[in-house]
């Protein structure tokens, strides 16, 4: 017969293995759903930042006026977040130049887009009438595109620039140059009004509004660069990317002035869904040309030029091969 003693011995023996086994299956346990955890938040983190991604690759074919991405880089941090930048570019007239960077961010329940990166910072000059734009961070000359549809004279709103005239002084330099057309025209037409010898980087589709997109920012001015001369390739990509964009989250503002004009961007998109179902019913408002500045001087006086504004430039170097001499 065992003695309490030897009993007491046993019933201590199990209990430690118990505990043991418990604690075990209680680690084993946290364990997995903290790894359960880690895996959800990484894979909530990546679907948000796909759709940082997208995005911004939507945008390059619908907005950014000459802005071009050269390279992204995304990583992902310790804490589920991950982090988005491009290094982006743009083309005078075939020299690439450096334009300001975006930054984004992603995590398991936020996006946060680079809206800072695509605004513009407005200067006024001296004369008090015009005023001139800036990239935000990175100091660059911003081509401007101005509505003519839009009425408002007040000193603080940026009216209308004529600086053709500027571009002829700056000689020995490429130059890029915002036009605004005094009516909406088709892509035909505009290859018998604009001169052979300058780059054609972009049109502008104008806007449903009667707002002063002049301090608009990049990622909202919508339009699309004409690749190889075929409008209808052009057009798809568009067409297909416009689509995408209406049904993104991000991205979408609505601003109103103190008169009463208005810009809302899903109300833009959605204009240009409903006005451009096909490539021969574009109509631009305006383009960005590019090229060396002396060829500027043959746009000098026409009247259908309703505004020009110049926006970043080089100097011209005898190594490079330019796209139109």
């Amino acid at each position: 017969m065992e003695t309490f003693e030897i009993v007491a011995k046993k019933n201590k023996k199990r209990m430690i293995k118990r505990i043991i086994l418990w604690s075990t299956a209680v680690v084993l346990a946290l364990g997995g759903v903290a790894f359960g955890t880690s895996i959800l938040l990484q894979k909530m983190a990546s679907k948000n930042m796909q759709e940082v991604t997208n995005y911004y690759d939507t945008r390059q074919e619908i907005a950014y006026p000459n802005i071009y991405s050269s390279a992204r880089h995304i990583q992902l941090t310790a804490n589920f977040t991950y982090s988005y930048q491009a290094e982006r570019m743009k083309d005078l007239d075939g020299v690439l130049i450096p334009y300001n960077e975006i930054t984004a961010s992603a995590g398991p329940n936020f996006v946060q887009i680079d809206h800072s990166g695509d605004m513009v910072n407005i200067h006024g000059r001296q004369d008090g009438k015009t005023m001139i734009a800036y990239s935000n961070g990175g100091n660059v000359k911003v081509p401007q595109f101005f509505n003519v549809k839009n009425k408002e004279n007040d000193d603080w709103v940026a009216q209308p620039s004529q600086e053709l005239p500027l571009v002829s002084e700056m000689k020995g330099q490429l130059v890029e140059v915002a036009l605004t057309f005094d009516k909406a025209y088709s892509y035909e037409e505009l290859q018998t009004m604009l001169p052979d010898n300058l780059k054609q980087n972009w049109y502008w589709l104008g806007t449903y509004s009667s707002y002063n997109v002049a301090d608009m920012d990049m990622s909202n001015l919508f339009g699309f660069k004409v690749m190889k001369g075929d409008l209808q390739y052009s057009f798809d990509i568009f067409r297909s990317k416009l689509k995408e964009a209406l049904t993104d989250k991000h991205g979408f503002i609505s601003r109103e002035t103190s008169t009463g004009e208005s810009y809302n961007s899903k109300k833009e998109l959605e204009y240009l869904d409903k006005t451009y179902k096909k490539a021969e019913d574009c109509k631009f408002s305006g383009v960005i040309l590019t090229g060396k500045a002396e060829n500027f001087a043959q746009l000098e006086g026409k009247e259908w030029i309703y505004a020009s504004s110049i926006g970043a430039s080089t100097p011209n170097q005898p190594y490079y091969k330019l796209d139109k001499e």
